[in-house]
């Protein structure tokens, strides 16, 4: 770590504000049970509690704890987040703690309709909505859904994470982190509870771009490499529209690696193989295909307070995204994900704010508990990676995208 960057991490604004980033997308669970005071309450407890974790708690423990024992203590987080995730699960769907929330639903039905042989999107949830998560996100998911264990969706990819921060930092930077990103916020834990796909859909995004920028940045990796991550992120971004502005960001990191036709080319073949998966079940039924529907409900019905709110929303996060694609990354840099993190914290609150005027009161992330995880996994490994120093091992890499 360069000196600017070890400042960086040192500084006690920067740690303030990279907290903030991880508390906020939980603020919709905070309100939900306790309303606006609990909001104030849960930020100004979880302030404290991560500045005191990151500056003292931590330090402390890997001075006590190798390296080795940290993968030891992950397998057993692992192990007890998918027992409590099958146990909150079945509490969850069991009718008794209200009506729960749909999204693994919505995962399931798709998939069964799909490897049935029938359009996937003609059936609703039982909260008679319809079917929100395009092809990519269905075929992602399905080896959980068809297997009854979608409960543990979310797990094996906040694993896939783990393994991220493991490859660039170590043992103990993967464990603090994923274990702090699930302390301190209970919309995660709602989510694992629930079966809702919104950490896992946000971390196979994550995936697919760091093994896209990871294999173009190796020289020694082969070039098939680079063509199946880039394939693997066009099938992620048949997922969830919003994250499409990310697009910027993503060009900019290729650009940097190889120049503009490189860039250019991974990102043709990103979105053929996007268009791939999702075109065949448009063409099939323009007006059944529910996700765009769906999903653009969610902008378009607060055009009578905002006009074109569908446009002018996305477009914030693309303007956004370019902005910061302006800036000079080197591969796994932390500021590559608090970006991600940013722009899709500014489409949240734009399109909450808009969505509480239309109301006439606040309104916390549209109503919905777990828009906010698509700003917390991009989060959760900036904040890994910027605030808890680099472990000495031997596999993690950290090679230039631009000099």
């Amino acid at each position: 770590m360069k000196a600017d960057e070890q400042g960086f991490a040192k500084s006690n604004t920067a740690l303030i504000l990279g907290s903030l980033l991880i508390l906020l997308p939980s603020i919709d669970t905070a309100n939900k049970y306790f309303g606006l005071r609990g909001i104030a309450v849960f930020v100004c407890i979880g302030l404290i509690g991560l500045f005191i974790s990151i500056r003292y708690i931590i330090p402390f423990l890997r001075e006590k704890i190798s390296e080795n024992v940290f993968l030891y203590l992950s397998a057993a987080m692992f192990i007890g987040l998918a027992v409590a995730s099958a146990i909150g699960y079945q509490l969850a769907t069991s009718g008794r703690f209200g009506a729960g929330s749909d999204a693994d639903d919505a995962l399931i039905i798709a998939a069964q309709e799909l490897f049935s042989g029938n359009y996937p999107y003609y059936k609703e949830t039982y909260l008679k909505n319809g079917i929100s998560p395009m092809p990519g996100s269905v075929l992602i998911s399905a080896p959980f859904t068809l297997s009854g264990t979608i409960y543990l969706l979310n797990v094996f990819w906040l694993g896939v994470l783990f393994f991220i921060i493991r490859w660039i930092s170590g043992n103990a930077v993967a464990f603090f982190g994923i274990a702090l990103m699930l302390a301190f916020s209970p919309t995660s834990l709602q989510n694992l509870a629930t079966g809702s796909d919104y950490i896992a859909n946000t971390a196979y995004i994550l995936f697919a771009i760091w093994a896209l920028l990871t294999s173009l940045s190796s020289s020694s990796s082969p070039k098939w490499q680079a063509y199946a991550a880039a394939a693997l992120f066009g099938l992620t971004l048949s997922s969830r529209s919003n994250f499409l502005v990310l697009l910027p960001l993503v060009f900019s990191a290729l650009y940097q690696i190889g120049g503009f036709w490189q860039a250019m080319k991974y990102l043709t073949v990103a979105g053929i193989a996007c268009l791939a998966v999702t075109l065949p079940f448009y063409i099939w039924d323009p007006a059944g295909f529910t996700p765009l529907i769906v999903q653009a409900n969610k902008v378009t019905s607060i055009e009578i307070v905002l006009p074109h709110a569908g446009k002018l929303i996305p477009l914030s996060g693309f303007l956004a995204a370019g902005i910061f694609s302006l800036r000079r990354y080197k591969a796994n840099d932390p500021m590559f994900w608090w970006y991600c993190a940013i722009v899709q914290f500014i489409i949240l609150v734009f399109t909450t704010i808009v969505h509480s005027i239309k109301l006439g009161e606040p309104d916390i992330f549209v109503g919905q508990s777990g828009y906010g995880m698509f700003t917390l996994v991009f989060a959760g490994v900036a904040f890994a990676l910027t605030f808890l120093p680099r472990s000495n091992f031997p596999d993690a890499a950290e090679p230039e995208i631009a000099s």
